[in-house]
């Protein structure tokens, strides 16, 4: 599975400290893990946002959320952020 990381991904991503950042990491190492493996465990909280535009939400922590969209051999990741910033990008999509 491809991999990409988009330039508001890496916006927001630089603003969390390093703990954080390594919470971001993990949670995309096992997102990417079980969607290879298509077993995906209920820990991740993953929530179809819009279908149309294939976009995903997956839990890191209690209030930060990975927003990312899935193609068939492709997960692209748009943002990591709060419920407040995951609104705002959904609408600007």
């Amino acid at each position: 599975m491809r991999v990409e990381y988009k330039r508001s991904f890496e916006h927001t991503f630089d603003r969390y400290p390093a703990t954080t950042q390594q919470a971001i990491y993990t949670t995309i190492k096992e997102l990417i893990t079980s969607l290879e493996h298509r077993q995906v465990p209920h820990g991740l909280g993953l929530k179809l946002l819009h279908v149309k535009g294939r976009v995903w939400e997956a839990r890191v922590s209690g209030d930060l959320r990975l927003i990312f969209r899935l193609e068939r051999d492709l997960i692209e990741f748009g943002l990591v952020g709060s419920h407040n910033d995951v609104q705002r990008y959904l609408r600007h999509l």
